[in-house]
């Protein structure tokens, strides 16, 4: 019961060992556990508890105990060791333990019951151990990912705006516990609204630093301008200059992100536009020729690169009564049970059919007839939409 009560490595070797002295006058003994047992066992490293050294399983016995998987003794060093390999219910050694004697040592029955009995609970302190320890690491993981969707929900702009400029709507699916697409939105000025709309590379915690870094900074980017700090003009190419920096220094080039970010001006009744690699909305241009069309530009270099090369902006008309769908790839990649893509082609075919909606029941319909395609069948990607509509 002490042994099985063993909290660490340590502590069963220490126990095992003092046992070994006090009923078989062993001069010491060693514990070796596998450390890659879920690999080629022919191939395993064997790490000694007491001196905590690795060592490859031949260096360890003269003869093959993987082999045998019996006990056995030896000659080593001037010892006489005996050498007792521990089995896991599938009848693969996971650990063995070798208990020294001197060499006009004889291992009487009893001493051989003795250690054949002590197997039983160091097996099963090591299981516990190893239960205990894959446990942890499963809190450990589910922590981590409640506080990465913590994070991420926490920077997640969920404003929906309904002033007598513009109207907006959003939807947002992640495909796993905490995901990687981002869109931010900022009233510059009552006429003036901006928003960045992006996808990071990757899921998890990463993806959830690295969007909180371009939150972050897009918020200072934007508090500078509106207090004159960064010139006169907001400049969507400036914006994702500066996020570019600011990702390239936080990430190495491990990790980037695509991204559109968009200046609305309902006064003028434009939009600015610069794009680092995203996906083109799709537009309803509210003009004499009710125009449906992708909101194309020069994709410049996704951020996160290392690179000279600047954005462009590029200036549209957004006549009053016009609309902007934004999304991220993973609405228009998902797939269906037969494995076929939703497509851009869809998804503009739902656009046009339901433009007459109002903004909410319009964005109600994208989704639910992108949903209704994929049926049951799990999705891969993120899912990102956001509308404007002026």
């Amino acid at each position: 019961q002490e042994i099985v009560k063993s909290k660490t490595l340590n502590q069963i070797q220490n126990k095992f060992s003092e046992f070994c002295v006090k009923l078989m006058s062993s001069l010491k003994s060693e514990i070796f556990i596998c450390l890659n047992k879920n690999e080629n066992i022919q191939k395993s490293l064997w790490m000694n508890l007491q001196t905590e050294e690795v060592f490859p399983l031949e260096i360890l016995s003269s003869q093959n105990i993987l082999e045998s998987k019996n006990s056995f003794y030896e000659v080593e060093n001037g010892f006489r060791v005996f050498i007792y390999p521990l089995l896991d219910a599938n009848n693969e050694m996971i650990s063995f333990f070798k208990i020294y004697f001197s060499m006009d040592f004889h291992l009487s029955k009893e001493y051989l019951r003795i250690a054949e009995n002590l197997t039983i609970p160091v097996l099963t302190a090591l299981n516990n151990y190893w239960f205990i320890l894959e446990e942890k690491k499963q809190v450990d993981f589910k922590n981590e990912m409640a506080l990465s969707a913590a994070v991420q929900e926490s920077i997640l702009v969920q404003d929906h705006y309904d002033t007598q400029y513009f109207k907006t709507s959003s939807f947002y699916k992640t495909a796993h516990q905490c995901g990687g697409d981002w869109f931010g939105c900022y009233l510059i000025s009552e006429t003036k609204f901006l928003i960045l709309f992006g996808d990071v590379t990757g899921h998890g915690t990463p993806s959830a630093l690295m969007t909180a870094v371009t939150r972050g900074s897009a918020d200072m980017y934007i508090r500078f301008c509106q207090n004159k700090q960064m010139g006169e003009e907001i400049l969507p190419s400036q914006i994702l200059e500066f996020l570019n920096e600011n990702i390239y220094a936080a990430g190495k080039e491990k990790y980037h992100m695509t991204m559109i970010c968009c200046l609305f001006d309902f006064e003028k009744k434009t939009v600015l536009v610069s794009n680092a690699g995203q996906t083109f909305p799709f537009c309803y241009f509210n003009n004499d020729k009710k125009e449906f069309k992708f909101l194309m530009t020069d994709a410049g270099p996704i951020l996160g690169s290392k690179n000279t090369k600047k954005y462009k902006d590029t200036l549209f008309d957004f006549p009053k009564g016009s609309r902007c769908l934004f999304y991220t790839d993973g609405l228009v990649e998902g797939m269906n049970a037969e494995g076929h893509v939703y497509g851009s082609k869809k998804l503009k075919l739902s656009a046009v059919k339901n433009q007459e909606k109002n903004i909410q029941d319009f964005m109600k319909e994208i989704v639910a007839e992108a949903m209704a395609y994929y049926g049951n069948t799990p999705q891969e990607d993120d899912i990102a939409i956001y509308c404007v509509e002026s």
